[in-house]
């Protein structure tokens, strides 16, 4: 009989310890995903600040090196002097560490080309509708 007994009570304490590791595991888990969703959030954050921050400095009266609004219309001069710009000279300018592609659209959303028929000013890795933003469009 005693040995019924000591048998019964270590069955228990497995169960006991099974449960413990599941908790410590949903606990790590848990942990994992709140920390990997806040920087997540920190990068998005940084990111939507460096694209107000650029399309602040394009439409700014102030800003001559990089401002290519004039009042409520493009400036093709400018414009076409900040195209003629690297792209490492003007993403120091607008002081951003995002990489970006400055291009335009119609109200239907289609890209509309540069004078000089590129599809926008920016990294040749950012994509514009499947193509590279310093690519051409094509006739």
């Amino acid at each position: 009989m005693r040995i019924a007994k000591s048998a019964r009570k270590a069955q228990t304490i497995s169960f006991d310890a099974l449960i413990g590791v599941g908790l410590f595991i949903v606990a790590v888990i848990l942990l994992f995903y709140i920390t990997g969703r806040e920087s997540k959030g920190k990068e998005s954050v940084q990111v939507e600040d460096d694209s107000e921050k650029l399309t602040g400095l394009l439409s700014s009266p102030q800003n001559t090196s990089i401002s290519i609004v004039s009042g409520s219309k493009v400036d093709s001069g400018r414009l076409e002097e900040l195209s003629m710009l690297q792209y490492e000279l003007i993403k120091a300018q607008a002081g951003t560490s995002a990489d970006f592609c400055i291009f335009f659209e119609d109200e239907k959303g289609n890209v509309i080309p540069l004078p000089d028929g590129r599809i926008g000013i920016g990294n040749a890795f950012v994509n514009i509708s499947g193509k590279a933003c310093n690519g051409t469009m094509p006739p």
